[in-house]
């Protein structure tokens, strides 16, 4: 019985639900429409009618048959494009007058062209007008301040309104101008290789422009990883179209069809990166005691520290998601519709032009001369006028009410059409159709008919547009750059095809057809030719006195002086190879090369006894002659010294005799550094640049150590979770992009990219200088234009023209700010440069930045690399440093006075730069005679001091030379060798000491540490030591090393 009670209870409920499904069903399906449809037409609404039938579309098929046959064919050139735009609703209007009702499902839409109704809609504070309903899927795409409603509206727009103020979105305008920069250039290189013009669809280019400037004002020098967001919601707002266009039915976004999968992943790997970013700036927030960038993420992350945390990371995570959608098409578009209509009004073309030269010049636009372009923003507020991006602002009732002599009952869709507002003759004249940008000479204000406002391109009242400044700046700033290179005029292949989809677009492009603008100088005029006759005798002359000279200049240099030099070396009891004049060409390479090849062709046993096998030649030498010897270089003979104390007074000596050797002028290419000047000029520079390296300069340079050391480790770490635990990874090439990521951004801070071109450049560089480097270089040669030189010029060309734009941008920002906005090295040199009185040029500038990269980048990366190797070998010491780290940082990122406690890290990273210093030797040459060390040295020898061999000099460092003792350095550098005698020169000494060590030791202890923090480490059974030489000392077959995740 119990059991009949069940089955009973079990079908009256079914039946219950079943028959409230249905009642529900109905209700949404007919009563509720027909009941709304009723209330409306009592108020003398017009419009189509509900119809069952057609309940799962509304008006829809008949909205887009009559779309699809106007748009199938093109307009012509005029501005009157609201019939063609919105053929349907512009019927509706004609038909039914200015409130006319239609059906969207089951949804009644209320389409309302009075502009003053408009307004009186969007003013209201009341709530009860809220954003129409959507599929949850199109959720996915953002749930910014756009979509959310009410009191959360009201508290998140609260919060990240400053974020928007004038005086944050000029810290952006570097970003602007460099973007616009880059187009500019762009469009520059495509009419060169077209003979004078080109013709450029815009509407794709603008696209791309747009989704740039928002990348790089969004996420600054994160601009990669912005770009990779902002392609994923690229692809997620194609989905979520698809969805907005479907018939939705309850509980139909958890079905895991293929596209459901699609948009959640998508939303999911967005998410991943906008909280690793968000992450990384909070850590660098907590070392530094402040955000260091202008772009919108840390602006959003000032909001939330601001709020108590009332803003959270998912509400700034979806901001981010939503000032790409809403800023790329505007912005574009609006561009695409300015360059279409300029090129149809050229009279106004030239007039926006004329007063863009007449503010700006040729200069890049600041602020201040945006704001005086007034001609410039008539034309653009009557371009959104005419061509407004969005079409039309969509509403929707949750309440009852009356507005405008109106009651609209709750559940109704309220379609105000913004380009009808903007094309009403009763508003705008009998010319609203026309271009005439001179309404708005009085201000927006005044543009319309007895100022009634019917203007609303952004939006209007509480909700109006936020990005609405940052727009207008953009736009301003990219055509008045536009106008100032370049005239412009539509394609004949050019369709006025207005339509929208999402945003008012050309729908067949933008062809436009550009001409850059020339200056025309006038030429001087040529100097009178000499005397014929007079000028082929003198000639003649000349040239058998050359031909003279230049044979008695060869003897010298190829016998007579090699010989004199050898003979005064050996008078000193100085043993070693003889001039040989058969062997000019090499001297002695190629006995050297022969002795590399036979040693590093078999690799050496694991210990750190490596001198005999890095420079088995020398060692040879070293054996034979003892500590000093003789080599040669061609026809230059070089002094061996394996002394330290003689190397100390060498590198010590401030006399200015001893130089950097003279190299092949095509390696000078590569860079012209404080590295490589002399004498005064040298002395000038490096008193010059020497702050920008000074300790609290480099301080704020930490975080973007830190960042580049988490990505490191994250991308670590994903490599061992998909290798179940543990990985192998050769961390030798890892350590060379670790280092290169670092100068990139330590160089050039948000002009990241640009770093990373410049340093791909350098790299090529270096291989072409180290090919000049090793060849014979006869005079003249360098100006031959070989394949190779043509490419080592041309490199040379781009990488000082990208930094001269750079250095450019940096001081306009500089101009308009006040300041400098960043702490890299570039804005360190340019404060330089301003703090000498420009006694620091550009060009000095460039070649330090040239340099920055050569230096750190191989010094850094081998270092890093060596000391993984050693502490693979010596897991003792790995544990202790391990535990230091620890104990000092804990997991936490490690800041300045973290890295200052690290004291066996510090005994270890010296200890292997004593066994391994990248750097093996140093090169002086000698320019006047000089007596030093109890030796006199002749003018015009190169000395060659082998910094592995003092390293590894058992009379400094005791019979342990060749182990693995880092406890010799417990007690500090100057305390480390027997009897405290100095034979430590990893970064050199005296004057010339490295400027980078204490950047370089920061860098690599910082990485050290969170390496330490995260994984333990042991060489792979794979490994072959084999230390070899090739710029630095690294690894010949890479360091593989098998890591495990604490």
């Amino acid at each position: 019985m119990e059991n009949c009670t069940l089955i009973t209870t079990l079908l009256i409920s079914s039946a219950s639900l079943v028959l409230y499904g249905l009642m529900r069903v109905v209700y949404v399906i007919w009563w509720r429409p027909k009941s709304l449809e009723k209330q409306l037409r009592q108020q003398g609404i017009q419009g189509t009618s509900f119809n069952l039938l057609q309940f799962h579309a509304g008006d829809v098929k008949k909205m887009v048959k009559v779309s699809m046959e106007t748009w199938s064919k093109p307009m012509s050139l005029n501005h009157h494009i609201a019939p063609y735009v919105l053929p349907y609703f512009h019927q509706m209007v004609q038909k039914y007058g200015k409130v006319s009702l239609s059906w969207i499902q089951s949804r009644p839409r209320l389409l309302l062209t009075d502009p003053e109704l408009c307004r009186l809609i969007l003013s209201d504070k009341s709530g009860h007008f809220i954003k129409p309903p959507v599929n949850p899927l199109v959720d996915l795409l953002q749930k910014g301040v756009a979509t959310v409603e009410r009191e959360k509206w009201a508290k998140r727009r609260k919060l990240i309104t400053p974020a928007f103020h004038l005086e944050n979105l000029k810290g952006m305008v570097p970003a602007f101008s460099g973007c616009c920069v880059d187009l500019i250039n762009k469009w520059k290189k495509s009419i060169i290789t077209s003979s004078g013009t080109c013709e450029i669809d815009v509407a794709p280019e603008f696209q791309n422009f747009a989704g740039d400037v928002i990348a790089r004002t969004a996420f600054g020098s994160c601009f990669e990883e912005g770009k990779m967001i902002f392609e994923l919601q690229k692809e997620q707002l194609v989905l979520s179209l698809e969805a907005f266009q479907s018939i939705y039915f309850p509980g139909l976004r958890f079905i895991p069809t293929k596209k459901n999968r699609k948009r959640y992943n998508i939303e999911k790997v967005i998410r991943e990166i906008l909280q690793d970013m968000i992450r990384e700036r909070e850590q660098a927030m907590q070392v530094n005691g402040e955000f260091c960038n202008n772009d919108l993420l840390d602006l959003l992350l000032q909001c939330k520290e601001q709020s108590g945390n009332d803003l959270t990371v998912d509400d700034i995570i979806e901001e981010c998601k939503l000032f790409y959608i809403a800023g790329k098409a505007t912005s574009a578009n609006w561009l695409t519709w300015t360059m279409i209509v300029l090129s149809m009004h050229t009279n106004w073309q030239e007039k926006a032009r004329e007063e863009v030269l007449r503010t700006c010049g040729k200069n890049v636009p600041s602020i201040e001369n945006l704001n005086n372009l007034k001609i410039v923003s008539m034309i653009m507020n009557e371009v959104l006028r005419l061509y407004p991006p969005v079409i039309a602002l969509l509403r929707h009732t949750i309440k009852k009410i009356n507005i405008g002599g109106m009651s609209i009952p709750s559940g109704v869709d309220i379609w105000l059409p913004t380009l009808f507002f903007h094309h009403d003759p009763d508003y705008w004249g009998d010319d609203a159709g026309e271009f005439k940008p001179e309404r708005f000479a009085q201000g927006v204000s005044k543009a319309t008919k007895d100022q009634q406002n019917a203007f609303y391109p952004f939006g209007w009242g509480p909700r109006f547009c936020l990005g609405q400044t940052f727009a207008m700046i953009e736009a301003k700033m990219a055509l008045a750059m536009i106008l100032q290179t370049f005239s412009f005029k539509l394609s004949p292949s050019y369709t006025h095809s207005p339509f929208t989809l999402i945003t008012l677009q050309p729908k067949h492009g933008a062809p436009i057809i550009l001409h850059q603008l020339t200056l025309i100088f006038s030429k001087q005029k040529k100097r009178k030719m000499e005397n014929c006759t007079t000028l082929i005798t003198t000639l003649l002359i000349s040239t058998a006195s050359l031909v003279l000279y230049g044979l008695m200049r060869v003897v010298y240099v190829v016998w007579w002086r090699p010989k004199s030099l050898e003979k005064q070396l050996r008078q000193q009891g100085v043993q070693g190879t003889s001039f040989n004049l058969l062997q000019f060409h090499g001297g002695d390479m190629k006995k050297m090369a022969k002795v590399y090849n036979e040693t590093w062709s078999k690799p050496m046993s694991l210990n750190h006894h490596i001198a005999p096998y890095v420079l088995p030649y020398f060692h040879q030498m070293v054996q034979k002659y003892g500590k000093a010897s003789l080599s040669w270089i061609q026809s230059r003979p070089r002094l061996l010294l394996t002394d330290p104390e003689l190397c100390r007074l060498i590198l010590s000596d401030k006399s200015g005799h001893f130089i950097k050797p003279p190299v092949n002028p095509l390696a000078q290419i590569l860079q012209k550094g404080v590295a490589t000047l002399e004498g005064e000029k040298w002395a000038k520079r490096r008193k010059l640049i020497t702050p920008a390296f000074h300790l609290e300069n480099l301080k704020g340079m930490v975080p973007a150590f830190s960042s580049c050391c988490v990505d490191l480790i994250n991308k670590w770490k994903k490599s061992i979770i998909t290798s179940s635990g543990t990985c192998e990874i050769d961390v030798a090439p890892e350590f060379q992009n670790l280092a290169g990521d670092v100068i990139a951004r330590t160089a050039f801070g948000s002009c990241f990219e640009e770093g990373k071109m410049i340093f791909e450049l350098q790299k090529e560089q270096l291989v072409l200088s180290l090919e000049a480097f090793q060849s014979i270089y006869f005079p003249g040669l360098r100006f031959i234009p070989t394949k190779k030189n043509r490419r080592r010029y041309n490199i040379d060309k781009v990488i000082k023209e990208i930094l001269q734009d750079m250095i450019r941008k940096r001081e306009q920002a500089m101009q308009v700010n006040g300041e400098f906005g960043n702490n890299d090295l570039l804005e360190l040199l340019l404060q330089c440069k301003e703090q000498s009185g420009n006694d620091l040029t550009i060009e000095d500038i460039i070649e330090e930045c040239k340099l920055f990269y050569i230096a750190g980048q191989g010094t850094s990366a081998n270092s890093l690399t060596w000391t993984m190797i050693v502490l693979s070998m010596h897991t003792d010491w790995q544990e202790k440093a391990r535990e230091e780290v620890l104990r000092t940082c804990g997991k936490n990122v490690p800041n300045i006075e973290n890295l200052n406690n690290l004291k066996i890290v510090s005994m270890i990273m010296n200890e292997v730069q004593r066994l391994y210093p990248p750097v093996i030797a140093l090169l002086r040459h000698t320019i006047k005679k000089i007596n030093i060390g109890g030796m006199s040295i002749p003018s015009g020898v190169d000395i060659w001091l082998p910094t592995l061999f003092f390293h590894h000099d058992p009379d400094y460092w005791g019979d342990d030379a060749g182990e693995f003792k880092p406890e010799r350095f417990a007690q500090g550098v100057s305390k480390a060798t027997k009897d405290q005698q100095n034979a430590f020169y990893p970064f050199g000494w005296g004057p010339r000491f490295c400027l980078g060590q204490t950047f370089s030791v920061i860098e690599a202890k910082m990485a050290m540490a969170m390496i330490l923090q995260t994984f333990s480490f042991e060489l792979s059974p794979s490994y072959t030591h084999s230390p070899f030489i090739v710029n630095t000392l690294q690894p010949q077959h890479g360091a593989p090393i098998i890591l495990s995740q604490l």
